[in-house]
């Protein structure tokens, strides 16, 4: 890994199962099989989910009614989803995070199945909101309980379908949040490093992030205009990074809901799905050969089988309490738009 003093010409390399030092930790994997990178000081931006921000209101009803029918399934009675929270384990603090820590079903369940090909370690708390929690109240950001799990899951989706470099953009995500200061370098040094000169950009995508969880999801109290406000939204979002997103509803039928979502995402073409519970976000990946799992407050894992892949996801889901009905948005690159970097990719090209 690049020290925080070191410029930033891109992403960080491609190949993850190598020793890294995180933090003045070295990282040593027992086997390239099952390598664990740590990243607990961090932050996050997204590709433009701050435009993602639409006045439905201002459109006329038979556009709208257009833009939603195009999306696919809108069920009459949509489910009303809450906003996300950091933990599903009872608070935000000491304890919280202990018995989160302790409980880990993420992992637990990792283990259960055999382990993955390769993980990474991930706390959306640690790695994002903490070291920026200065920094983010100067923004109006006071309140992170909900976290940022939503547009971290989008973020992850759209970079691992056009580059297959999430993993690499979490890493480079956290050394951005350690970088200590908006003026400065990190540990106070004098002359602002690369890293931290992306700061600000990269603090300006998480509010807009956190703006688009609050206002574009379960706030007008009217589940049916909660839906066709978030349809739009993804749609539009879609379209200005050269993806087309398509949103449907997974219900429990004679196939468990959880099962249908893996079989949603490709097991022999590239594909990104986003999908929500009641409560949570999360993101699921196809590309190569090799499916990912994305889970903003324990980590990733990856497989090269795509039935270990669905096993695992089916397995934590239950594990974790997570119930349907869970809401899918399915991410395809545009055939006829050129590619185009991501959001993360350009801040990262900062020098």
């Amino acid at each position: 890994m690049q020290s925080d003093n070191a410029p930033v010409n891109g992403l960080p390399g491609s190949e993850i199962c190598k020793t890294r030092q995180i933090q003045g930790r070295t990282l040593r994997p027992s086997t390239p099989k099952d390598f664990v990178m740590r990243v607990h000081s961090p932050m996050i931006q997204t590709s433009g989910l701050s435009t993602l921000r639409q006045d439905a209101t201002n459109a006329s009803a038979s556009a709208l009614a257009t833009r939603v029918r195009a999306l696919g399934n809108t069920p009459v009675g949509a489910p009303g989803f809450q906003p996300a929270m950091v933990s599903r384990h009872g608070g935000g603090g000491l304890l919280d995070r202990m018995r989160m820590l302790l409980a880990n079903p993420f992992e637990k369940t990792l283990n259960a199945q055999g382990g993955a090909d390769q993980k990474l370690v991930f706390d959306q708390k640690l790695a994002v909101l903490t070291p920026c929690r200065a920094d983010l109240a100067k923004l109006g950001l006071t309140d992170m309980k909900e976290g940022v799990c939503n547009g971290l899951s989008y973020a992850w989706a759209e970079e691992q379908l056009k580059t297959g470099n999430g993993a690499n953009t979490l890493d480079w995500i956290a050394r951005v949040a350690a970088s200590d200061s908006l003026a400065r370098g990190p540990r106070g040094d004098a002359t602002p490093s690369a890293l931290s000169q992306s700061r600000i950009p990269l603090l300006n995508q998480l509010k807009k992030m956190q703006d688009f969880q609050f206002s574009q999801f379960a706030n007008t109290g009217s589940p049916k205009q909660d839906m066709s406000n978030y349809l739009q939204a993804v749609d539009g979002w879609g379209k200005r990074n050269g993806m087309d997103a398509s949103v449907d509803i997974l219900n429990p039928g004679a196939t468990p809901a959880e099962r249908q979502l893996c079989a949603r995402l490709p097991a022999h073409d590239d594909g990104a799905l986003v999908f929500r519970t009641t409560e949570h976000t999360m993101a699921m990946s196809s590309r190569g050969g090799t499916y990912s799992f994305f889970e903003p407050n324990y980590g990733m894992a990856s497989f090269q089988d795509k039935r270990r892949f669905d096993d695992f996801v089916a397995a934590f889901l239950l594990a974790e309490g997570h119930k349907p009905p869970f809401m899918l948005t399915e991410l395809k690159l545009d055939p006829g738009v050129p590619p185009a970097p991501t959001r993360m990719a350009e801040l990262a090209d900062i020098e």
